[in-house]
């Protein structure tokens, strides 16, 4: 009896399947694909290709929307120096749509409708959600307001430009390339066109500003609110473990709120795109050390005027740092994506720092009244000058790398080093006051200095 493929066996499989038949593609074309020739290209059985797809026209369905996704990725990966200018842009799409690997090559316009015809239905209404989610996504990526007239002109202009390339050479190789670069030099003009649009129409959203806002404060309200009702009845989170459960949940809200208040305002198609917002990973060097010698400023200034002991070794920075993504990161998913940016559209960064931090400031005032959780009865008043300075920190962060990421990475850092460097921020008010105004001042001149130039782009 055959060994059952492992799921890794499977995956590798279909890896290599799809690679070949991308060769195959750009070889032939789709139309005079047989099945035959797709059996030979992959060194399969007919019987063994029907266990992994229903039909070759399916097949050649994945393949060619895989290759799509691979190139999308890639051109989100690129945003950054489309939005450059012109002649960058230009540059990133004749490097993508030039690549032999690239089916867009490769494929006519109809190549795609023709085996949507052979698929179920169901196939149809996936190819238009994602088509929906992909054009979302990019204008995410482009700082684009999504409009259908915006979406139309893209789409008959990559159709032309898609029918230029896969034509036949009649009227001369030369005359194609030259068309070729009319067409991407048009596309490239209508994105720029747009991004600078959006830059100069930037539009306070209120309904999502505030729709984020009361989701947030409802639901840590409740749970914060339960665990406080719980601490005056002597019930502790040490005492009864189950009130654990609120708590973390009221530590969330703010995320939690972000995906209803973004989905609800057609922001995001989905939970996969809003992951995508908020784990933008790809950034370069000087914007992930912005990320992390920020927070080492904020320490080393409050440890010299408030002092320190000696906690954990240094190594488990290593482990915490992630830890704490969780345990305080993830908040920044609500801050640092709707809060300050929201706010940026209506004010300018100095009024829109102070009101995320009052609001902030407010959202954690729960915590100073629920026992057992370190800023219970502490003073309420110097955690606000720890905030203010820690507000304008990821603030300065969100607007010069335009990263979500690279804040919750910063918020992270600053909740993981006091278990290595003791000190207690909530101690001295000295040592807050004069960090707050040096975070302040710095955060000032770093988004002064990238209005010309930004290398943490």
């Amino acid at each position: 009896m055959p060994r059952k493929l492992t799921d890794a066996e499977v995956d590798a499989q279909k890896e290599f399947m799809y690679e070949r038949t991308v060769e195959l593609i750009s070889q032939k074309g789709i139309s005079s694909i047989t099945l035959d020739d797709i059996l030979d290209a992959v060194q399969m059985a007919k019987g063994s290709f029907y266990k992994y797809y229903v039909s070759k026209e399916l097949f050649l369905y994945e393949v060619i929307k895989k290759n799509e996704r691979v190139f999308f990725d890639k051109m989100i990966q690129a945003a950054p120096k489309i939005r450059q200018n012109k002649d960058s842009a230009i540059e990133v799409m004749r490097d993508l749509f030039t690549n032999k690997d690239f089916l867009f090559m490769s494929l006519l316009p109809e190549d795609t409708e023709i085996l949507l015809r052979k698929a179920p239905p169901s196939y149809r209404k996936q190819e238009e959600e994602k088509s929906k989610n992909n054009f979302i996504t990019f204008c995410q990526a482009m700082s684009i307001v999504p409009n259908e007239e915006f979406f139309g002109t893209l789409s008959y202009l990559m159709l032309a430009l898609q029918a230029i390339i896969t034509s036949p050479g009649n009227f001369g190789e030369t005359g194609q390339k030259k068309a070729i670069l009319i067409m991407m030099q048009a596309i490239c003009g209508l994105i720029i066109e747009e991004t600078k649009k959006n830059g100069k129409k930037k539009k306070f959203n209120k309904k999502l500003f505030f729709d984020h806002l009361w989701i947030t404060f409802i639901i840590m309200g409740v749970c914060w609110g339960m665990c406080v009702i719980c601490g005056i009845n002597g019930r502790t989170k040490e005492s009864h473990a189950w009130i654990n459960a609120p708590y973390i949940l009221g530590g969330f809200s703010t995320t939690i709120a972000s995906y209803i208040a973004l989905k609800k305002n057609k922001a995001v198609a989905g939970f996969k795109d809003w992951l995508k917002v908020v784990f933008d990973f790809k950034h370069g060097f000087f914007a992930y050390a912005l990320a992390i010698l920020l927070p080492i400023l904020h320490l080393i200034l409050t440890c010299m005027i408030g002092g320190y002991e000696k906690g954990s070794p240094i190594y488990m920075l290593i482990p915490l740092i992630p830890a704490m993504i969780v345990g305080g990161g993830l908040e920044e998913a609500g801050w640092s994506i709707i809060t300050f940016p929201e706010l940026n559209k209506k004010f300018n960064f100095v009024v829109s720092g102070i009101i995320t931090t009052a609001i902030w400031w407010i959202w954690h005032l729960p915590l100073f009244f629920i026992p057992g959780v370190h800023q219970y009865q502490k003073n309420y008043f110097i955690f606000g000058l720890f905030v203010l300075g820690s507000s304008f920190m990821l603030a300065c962060i969100r607007e010069v790398t335009g990263s979500v990421w690279l804040c919750m990475l910063c918020h992270s850092i600053v909740n993981a080093l006091p278990e290595v460097f003791r000190y207690d921020p909530l101690e001295s008010s000295v040592a807050n006051v004069i960090t707050a105004a040096v975070m302040i001042l710095v955060s000032l001149i770093i988004v002064r200095l990238c209005k010309t130039t930004n290398i943490f782009k």
